[in-house]
This record gives C-alpha cells, structure tokens and sequence, in this order.
C-alpha cells in the first residue's frame, strides 16, 4: 500500500521533519519500518506487534523507540505523527493530538 505523510493547512509536514532532524541511524530504523509497512499485510504487523491498534481506525507503527500514528484510508496508509517512546503507554497527550488530526482527516474524507 501507498504511504502519505499528514500536512498540515499550511503544507508543514510535521513527521517529516521530525524525522530529517534525527541521526542517520534513527532516520533508517523509521524508514526501514515505513517501508515494511507499505510492504506487509497489516494483519500480520498487527500480530507480530510492529504495529498496535489504537482505536477505530488509528494504528501506531513501533520503530525502535519512537511511535507512528497513522489511520488506513482506501489504498493508502496516512502517517499522521511521530513522537519519541517515554513508557510503556502512549501518552494522552500524543493519543489526543493523533486523534484530533483523525478528526479533522475524517470530516475532510466525508466532505469528497
């Protein structure tokens, strides 16, 4: 499947820039899990724990010490954000940014 990265109404793209400031090492963990993403059934990322679903239709990706969120649209999977791994839970404040955008993705999608 094809893989998008959110922008926000400005055309920032948020993610990836979060991920060009990263060094190299960390930069390729994420890509190389995006890029397993975009090549493997999400049934079996979801069983072999690479991926975890969060709500509805809201997933987290788990490269190496950093979280993904992304939502399945069609043919395509949408990266909505990333942030760096603090514990053994995503954090509220991450899950409700995440959820926010979701939000905003889905009345958008309604709307076409």
């Amino acid at each position: 499947m094809k893989i998008e990265f959110y922008k926000k109404p400005s055309g920032k793209c948020l993610v990836y820039e979060k991920i060009k400031k990263l060094d190299a090492r960390k930069q390729k963990k994420i890509l190389k899990m995006i890029e397993k993403l975009k090549t493997e059934n999400l049934e079996k990322l979801l069983k072999s724990e690479v991926v975890k679903k969060l709500k509805d239709n809201l997933f987290e990706l788990r490269p190496h010490g950093y979280r993904l969120t992304f939502i399945v649209h069609k043919n395509y999977y949408l990266i909505l954000t990333i942030f760096k791994k603090q514990g053994n839970k995503t954090p509220q404040k991450e899950f409700e940014n995440a959820i926010n955008i979701k939000k905003m993705i889905d009345e958008k999608l309604t709307h076409y």
